[in-house]
């Protein structure tokens, strides 16, 4: 009897840890995720694929996390998404710069790139980047990269008459 009480004890114990880690678990990660009321400057852009870009995605200067992006949302009128990032304040970002959605290796989560523009003046909040780069689909890049490869299968190797007597094993056989 008193080990059976033990034994439930155990469980009721371990139960409790498992909840109790839970709760945890979720509050840290209500915590650390996308916030509504980021703070900065708001730029916008507009593409035409947003694969893998979600509230909350990185956006990165020159390898520094700058901003993340605070909304995106189809826009039925242009047949377009428009993705919404918060800048840090002290972060400016020359005109006519680029942003483009990068994969962080083939299949690392993706996020947006900024190049700087070569324009002298700055965007101001508000502004839309003018040149945006699609995220490119994971198959897609594959198949370029397979379509490739076979095209260079099938390119026949030319050869020296001297290198084919090297790398023929019977040209020892016939002199």
């Amino acid at each position: 009897m008193v080990e059976e009480s033990k034994h439930e004890l155990r469980h009721i114990v371990l139960g409790m840890m498992v909840v109790t880690v839970t709760v945890i678990f979720f509050f840290v990660s209500y915590q650390s995720g996308p916030t509504a009321s980021a703070t900065g400057y708001l730029l916008s852009g507009r593409f035409n694929a947003t694969d893998g870009i979600a509230v909350g995605s990185d956006v990165v200067l020159t390898g520094i996390k700058v901003g993340q992006v605070t909304a995106r949302e189809y826009d039925p009128k242009n047949q377009n998404v428009l993705v919404e990032m918060t800048f840090r304040e002290d972060i400016k970002i020359p005109g006519e710069s680029t942003v483009s959605i990068v994969s962080d290796g083939l299949l690392g989560a993706k996020y947006l790139k900024v190049e700087p523009g070569g324009s002298e003046n700055d965007m101001k909040a508000g502004d839309e980047f003018e040149f945006v780069q699609d995220s490119i689909p994971l198959l897609e890049l594959l198949e370029k990269i397979v379509v490739e490869a076979e095209r260079k299968r099938q390119q026949p190797v030319i050869q020296s008459p001297s290198s084919e007597k090297k790398n023929n094993p019977f040209s020892l056989m016939s002199q």
